[in-house]
């Protein structure tokens, strides 16, 4: 069995919201924002520069067809993009929708403080169900 979380996450999330041959998108358990999305790409690499140039346009392509999937979903005043490789081993992008207006998002346009530099402090500060990430799912792949 692959020891990579990512690499199992493709098979163990039931919160997808898109998937081609590329990639697999889900909601993250952390909604740290509403919709935050983990973006998985299939194969196991480990750095951005290590796929060829066409590779890198076809992925990035599938990366802003979920981004616009959420915005035409959720509404968002903006989509951070995050492209982390810091402790889970393979390409994997982070969204988080931000939304201007909601006070639950409101601290981090005031602070300019990412939820990855607050930790524990801000990890589960918007809880959210399975169900209720599920129905969220739901909403998002119907458009």
């Amino acid at each position: 069995m692959n020891k990579c979380y990512m690499c199992q996450q493709l098979t163990k999330n039931k919160n997808v919201i898109y998937e081609d041959e590329r990639v697999k998108a889900f909601l993250s358990k952390e909604q740290v924002t509403h919709g935050r999305t983990i973006i998985i790409y299939k194969k196991h690499k480990t750095q951005f520069t290590k796929l060829s140039e066409k590779e890198r346009n076809k992925l990035m392509n599938s990366v802003v067809k979920i981004a616009k999937l959420l915005e035409k979903k959720l509404k968002p005043d903006r989509i951070n993009y995050l492209l982390l490789n810091n402790y889970h081993k393979h390409l994997h992008w982070h969204l988080l929708p931000r939304y201007k207006n909601e006070d639950k998002d409101d601290f981090f346009f005031k602070t300019g403080l990412e939820p990855c530099h607050l930790g524990k402090e801000i990890k589960n500060r918007y809880k959210t169900s399975s169900k209720k990430l599920k129905e969220l799912a739901k909403k998002i792949q119907k458009a």
